[in-house]
């Protein structure tokens, strides 16, 4: 009913023949035909624009260049005829069936032409898949995520790919990623392709300012001429992101002696590779305990360099465990700087864990700040500070071990009562994929013989 109700006003409110809509950015949207499918056609094409204003950081509004969609059952389905006029320009395609919605090379060259139309003295590409496949693939898996609330149901739902990837610890190279060509792209492999794209998109969009709009510079330069794909993504995004992992810290477990050591593509593949793990894991969707206990027992095993008589570094390092740190630090010339360093990274493994966790995470690190940095003039009365410290560290390895079995339970049972489609969805839609290599009037001919032989 609730989604009844606003198409009949919807219907009641157009014309039979035609009708002009506006969206938030002032884009007009011209329908040959009034039905349920305008419908959906209006808002898809809002929603497009919304997602291109808000990534971009574009606004047509004030420019005196005007764009204008047109939806007419009359043109050729699957292309998108473009008229370029100096005050306006007007894309024009087929919404008939719904296939547009699918139709990857049709909405590349849409939202590619959308988003130049709201660039000042935008010039027209010379090429119309200009846009990088990528990046509508990411603003295509936003869209998706933003309708299917049964991604936010279920854990397996909500960004498979990377948290599939981030879980086994390895990812595709990026930069290999740019340069695919989706089009030639199966629909499984298209739906992988849309969450790394998205990664992408949305650390291009968190790295972008208004006053140095990379991702949007990085769309320019794509639609000039001769232009060099990795040439425009390092003086563009990948500038951004190596500003960005030097500001805010280091990837995960990337040393400050790894990281030098490394070319800027390696650079920004660790860092996409972190982003994604933020992207994928978050405190609705937490991620699995075998990643956060490999995590916190890595950090158990402190790196502590060997000092000499003057309280310097020699250069060489030595192993120790966490749960000794209350005795050792009382010895070390440097037990300030190595007590902040470490409450840093106990607060760092929050990052992609829930609330509860955090907190624990937060007992350990004031914990660790309470510890005397010279041995006691007196004994402390119980529980001494070094007590509460080796607490705080048991109270985290028992909530990993009570939430791995819960999600060992939880796991069990999702198994036992998943339903056949789970398993069989990607192979039904790729055999109902239509080949390329039949013509319209085939595919009529061969859906009509399945009609049939279904009805019989």
């Amino acid at each position: 009913m609730q989604r009844i109700v606003p198409l009949l006003l919807f219907m009641a409110a157009l014309p039979l023949c035609a009708a002009t809509v506006t969206t938030y950015d002032g884009v007009d949207i011209d329908l040959d035909h009034s039905s349920a499918e305008s419908l959906a056609t209006i808002e898809e094409l809002r929603a497009l624009d919304r997602q291109i204003v808000s990534l971009f950081r574009v606004s047509g509004r004030r420019l005196p260049l005007k764009c204008r969609i047109v939806i007419s059952g009359e043109l050729p389905p699957g292309e998108l005829l473009v008229e370029l006029k100096p005050r306006e320009w007007t894309l024009s395609f087929n919404d008939r069936g719904g296939r547009w919605l699918t139709d990857f090379a049709l909405r590349r060259r849409l939202a590619g032409m959308l988003i130049l139309s709201k660039v000042p003295l935008a010039e027209a590409p010379a090429h119309p898949d200009y846009l990088p496949g990528w990046i509508i693939a990411g603003i295509d898996e936003r869209m998706r995520a933003g309708r299917e609330s049964e991604l936010m149901l279920r854990r397996n739902r909500y960004m498979p790919v990377l948290r599939a990837l981030s879980e086994r610890g390895t990812f595709p190279d990026f930069r290999q990623l740019r340069n695919l060509t989706p089009e030639l792209l199966t629909p499984p492999a298209r739906a992988w392709y849309g969450e790394l794209g998205r990664a992408l998109l949305d650390y291009g969009a968190v790295c972008s300012t208004p006053t140095d709009n990379a991702l949007l510079d990085y769309c320019i330069l794509s639609a000039k001429p001769g232009s060099i794909e990795n040439q425009n993504f390092l003086a563009t995004l990948g500038r951004v992101f190596l500003k960005d992992a030097a500001k805010n810290g280091l990837p995960e477990h990337t040393g400050r002696e790894t990281w030098d050591k490394l070319s800027d593509d390696e650079k920004i593949q660790r860092t996409l590779e972190a982003y994604a793990r933020r992207l994928a894991f978050n405190d609705f969707f937490p991620q699995p305990v075998p990643i956060t206990s490999a995590a916190f027992e890595a950090l158990n095993k402190l790196e502590l360099p060997v000092l000499d008589e003057h309280g310097l570094p020699t250069g060489e390092h030595t192993s120790a465990d966490l749960f000794d740190l209350p005795e050792i630090i009382q010895q070390r010339a440097d037990a300030a700087a190595l007590q902040q360093e470490l409450r840093l990274r106990i607060l760092a493994l929050g990052e992609g864990n829930d609330g509860p966790f955090n907190r624990l995470l937060q007992d350990l690190a004031d914990a660790l700040m309470r510890l005397p940095l010279t041995p006691p003039a007196r004994p402390e009365p119980p529980p001494s500070s070094g007590d509460r410290f080796r607490q705080a560290i048991a109270r985290i390895r028992n909530d990993l071990e009570r939430r791995a079995k819960i999600e060992a339970f939880l796991d069990a049972v999702e198994m036992e009562n998943r339903i056949p489609a789970d398993f069989y969805r990607d192979a039904i839609r790729e055999a109902n994929r239509p080949s390329p290599l039949l013509t319209e009037r085939e595919e009529k001919f061969l859906e009509r013989v399945e009609r049939e032989w279904l009805d019989d």
